[in-house]
């Protein structure tokens, strides 16, 4: 059987189609892929296609202490707080001083108020990887021996709470600090330290449910 379009693969004919967005990162030049745009949140940052046989995009820190950087909708919107799903396909493969998230988040900056993201770090006593609702973090790692392979997330919104799933698996769930404004699926890498860091993104799915 012939299909005509990816959502009729992956869903019943009889359901209604809501707002569904895929991406694979895919890309000729260091230009960001259509649908996402650089945001510089501190310091002078760039992106690069990676190499081929990872393949995605790399999100490349500036040097400066807490320079980082975040691709976005540009504060499109189209994902309900309560009612959404997005999976991403993520590393972080310097192995210290910086963070990588993927997720769901409102705009873009330093804040913290409307988000979940997953959200892998290694600094301090900082390390692991967790879901990160707001400014609260739920550890999803402790039998993780390695943060710096790639990782795929599913974080799920729903009326009662926030979920993670890390490479299949149920890892952490939130009740609080839960976003309650509509959202755009978001990438975001940090420097906690004064040399550039590098994180990388090959795949980004996200629909209302």
């Amino acid at each position: 059987m012939a299909y005509a379009s990816f959502y009729e693969i992956t869903n019943p004919l009889t359901t209604v189609a809501k707002s569904h967005f895929v991406d694979w990162f895919i890309n000729n030049s260091s230009d960001v892929p259509r649908n996402f745009h650089k945001h510089d949140v501190a310091g002078s940052n760039s992106i690069a296609q990676a190499d081929e046989i990872d393949g995605g995009l790399k999100l490349i820190t500036g040097s400066g202490a807490s320079n980082n950087l975040q691709i976005d909708f540009n504060n499109n919107r189209p994902f309900n707080p309560v009612g959404a799903k997005t999976i991403g396909v993520i590393q972080k493969p310097d192995d210290t001083n910086s963070f990588m998230d993927g997720g769901f988040k409102d705009g873009y900056g330093d804040d913290n108020n409307q988000l979940s993201f997953c959200h892998i770090e290694e600094y301090s006593s900082l390390d692991g990887i967790f879901l990160q609702t707001g400014s609260t973090t739920t550890t999803t790692n402790s039998d993780y021996n390695s943060l710096i392979r790639w990782h795929t997330y599913e974080i799920e919104l729903t009326p009662s709470n926030n979920t993670l799933k890390l490479d299949g698996i149920l890892k952490a769930t939130s009740t609080t600090n839960c976003p309650t404004s509509r959202l755009q699926p978001a990438f975001k890498c940090l420097t906690r330290v004064g040399s550039s860091k590098v994180g990388k993104v090959k795949y980004c799915e996200a629909w209302n449910t």
